[in-house]
């Protein structure tokens, strides 16, 4: 049985080498699917695919797939951007049937020409050029200088996708910056398209005195053309009232002494943010001073207006907002504690508040947002710890600490986290708020003393005193070695396969509120396993939740098995209880090409497919909000045999489901 020493580690630390050695499988061990007939498919519930010669299964439930093709960048002339593909595509039908043909005609990339408008009829503002020079909007059209990020819109699915960011630039002389045009070649598809405008030049004053204010814009699912032109709906004030007490009942002179103690969050800042993707959609505005606090006040009031604009989705004609009410209210301190000096990193959490939630309806109409703390920030208290083995032998790592919870904040979500990287000695300390944490540590090496250590989660308790703590101590174990085994529907070992094991994409969760409060599940991590010639296998990992993937070679006519939210137990020996079992696969043969502009065809060879499959509650799915996407085959358009552009795509019957 092959064995695996490695791992992937957290916090980007340096990676070993990871070998699989697959020396003791014969190629007469690996398992072939083959057939003549029917006959020969009939112990696997199964047909025979005669143009294949290879036995497929019957009844797919993978009806719906997101095809990603992905040309060699060596290609001649093409862009090597990744393309996706909905399968059945709109007028294919409502379902995609088995082992039938599957074309993947992929459109010409798009060169994206345009600008990004204002309306013109309001105070216009100029802008800061990266050198700081001002520049005007025109005022002909209220054309504007703005950075365009182009994300796929299928990184909503959980797919990983490229963004694609276009700063604008001068037309008469590209080297020159900057202007107002934007341009950018991309794949076609649709796009999630965040507009983000130059800094407005605080010089701009409106004849009423006042300051215009353009915050970003974030539009989901709009299709790109070559031309872009789009005019930036008209924004929204939004008042938010920031009430947060005083260290101590105010008495006269007191901010003499000390300045923070009638002003304490001096220097913290305050926007608007999308709960999904985390874009700003707001002008960002540092708190102004409050009114000066009178004798007795054991509180100060901020009051604070932004300009923010909803998010966006194409409309019947104009784009509509979506999601209104769920952005959050970002409150952020200050890098630095200013009264401390430049180099003291601010102990304090960011506060999050979601929108319709911090609204109060006043005589019918919303009242200004609010955030009320109640009691002051506890004190930071100085924790000193260490890593090391059982044995006190120390171990360098990186360590992330998440706050779940900090004394004295209540009804208000919190985002609070410090990463430290531990030495050789092992020992460390960290500045941290009274509260709960969640510690996640990861060794800097996989190994240490030819054994791999696994990464480490646990909790701490941090009291308000005394104000220097000692004594925690992270220790590090042997990482959990899981044996199981894998056989093909008839019986026989799915010998040379290999077994993944991902961190499983059904429990991603973006929501900014549960990034922030630590509500988000620890990422584990798994090394790979090869079968062996009796159907075994081993892998080291993590407990926790993976999408587990087991991958024959392509050449032996079986699909994958895919199971995902599948749970790694504590005790490596509970996986062997049962085996692993591959179906038949459904078998999709096509074509991989180019449309050009006439609609002709242009084969691509060596283009990388991958197929993936929804999910969404637990069940099998079609393409809609909130479905996660879970990758299901791959294959490569080869051309060994002339066929250039020809594939073949394996793609399991249905996926193995956790129960609900």
């Amino acid at each position: 049985m092959t064995r695996v020493r490695c791992f992937v580690l957290l916090f980007a630390l340096p990676l070993g080498a990871c070998a699989v050695s697959g020396a003791g499988i014969s190629r007469n061990d690996v398992a072939q699917n083959e057939c003549q007939d029917n006959s020969d498919c009939e112990n696997a519930n199964g047909t025979c695919n005669q143009s294949e010669k290879i036995c497929q299964g019957t009844n797919a439930a993978l009806t719906s797939l997101l095809i990603a093709v992905s040309p060699p960048t060596t290609l001649v002339g093409v862009n090597s951007f990744t393309y996706f593909i909905d399968k059945p595509k709109p007028g294919e039908g409502t379902s995609l049937t088995g082992s039938s043909r599957l074309d993947l005609d992929v459109d010409p990339a798009v060169s994206v020409n345009g600008t990004v408008r204002i309306d013109t009829t309001g105070c216009l503002p100029s802008w800061l050029g990266p050198k700081g020079e001002s520049i005007p909007t025109n005022s002909d059209d209220g054309i504007i200088p703005a950075t365009v990020t182009f994300t796929p819109s299928q990184r909503a699915f959980g797919v990983a996708t490229d963004s694609y960011i276009s700063k604008p630039y001068d037309e008469t002389d590209p080297e020159k910056m900057p202007g107002y045009h934007v341009q950018q070649a991309l794949p076609a598809g649709q796009y999630d398209i965040y507009i983000e405008p130059f800094p407005i030049d605080d010089r701009t004053q409106c004849p009423d005195g006042s300051q215009p204010s353009v915050p970003p814009r974030l539009f989901l699912h709009q299709s790109v053309s070559s031309i872009l032109d789009i005019k930036l709906p008209a924004a929204s004030p939004l008042t938010v009232n920031v009430t947060w007490p005083l260290a101590a009942q105010y008495v006269d002179g007191a901010e003499q002494a000390d300045a923070f103690l009638a002003n304490p969050l001096w220097g913290w800042t305050l926007d608007l943010v999308d709960q999904s993707s985390g874009h700003v959609l707001s002008t960002v505005q540092t708190l102004p001073a409050p009114s000066p606090p009178r004798v007795g006040d054991t509180s100060v009031t901020y009051t604070a207006t932004l300009t923010y604009s909803p998010v966006y989705t194409p409309g019947t004609t104009t784009p509509e907002p979506v999601k209104v009410g769920s952005e959050i209210i970002r409150l952020k301190p200050p890098a630095y504690d200013m009264r401390f000096g430049k180099d003291v990193p601010y102990t304090a959490p960011t506060i999050l508040a979601q929108l319709d939630g911090a609204l109060v309806d006043a005589d019918g109409k919303p009242a200004p947002a609010q955030i009320v703390q109640t009691a002051p920030l506890p004190t930071p208290v100085t924790v000193q710890f260490q890593t090391g083995l059982g044995d006190g032998t120390p171990i360098e790592a990186g360590v992330l600490l998440t706050a779940e919870e900090i004394d004295g904040i209540s009804g208000l979500s919190t985002a609070f986290s410090r990463t430290i990287q531990v030495g050789a000695d092992g020992t460390a300390s960290v500045d941290l708020l009274p509260g709960t944490y969640r510690v996640i540590a990861s060794p800097k090496s996989g190994c240490a003393d030819g054994a791999c250590l696994a990464l480490v989660e646990t909790e701490w308790v941090v009291r308000a005193t005394p104000p220097s703590q000692a004594g925690k101590y992270i220790q590090f174990e042997q990482a959990q070695i899981y044996d199981g085994s894998v056989f093909i529907t008839d019986g026989r070992p799915a010998a040379g396969a290999t077994v993944h094991a991902v961190a499983s994409s059904l429990f991603s969760d973006p929501n900014v509120l549960n990034v922030g409060n630590a509500a988000v599940a620890v990422v584990p991590r798994a090394s790979s396993g090869l079968v062996d010639s009796d159907g075994s296998f081993s892998l080291q990992a993590d407990a926790g939740v993976f999408d587990l993937r087991v991958e024959p070679d392509p050449s032996t006519g079986y699909g994958w098995l895919v199971k995902p939210g599948f749970e790694l137990p504590a005790r490596g020996d509970e996986l062997a209880q049962d085996a692993l079992e591959l179906e038949l696969p459904i078998v999709y043969r096509g074509t991989v090409s180019f449309l050009g502009s006439d609609r002709s065809t242009t084969p691509i060879p060596k283009a990388l497919i991958r197929a993936y499959a929804y999910v969404k509650d637990g069940k099998i799915s079609t393409k809609t909000d909130g479905a996660v996407a879970i990758q299901v085959a791959e294959a490569y358009s080869e051309d060994q045999t002339g066929d250039v552009g020809a594939f073949r795509l394996l793609v399991p019957r249905t996926l193995d489901l956790p129960a609900p």
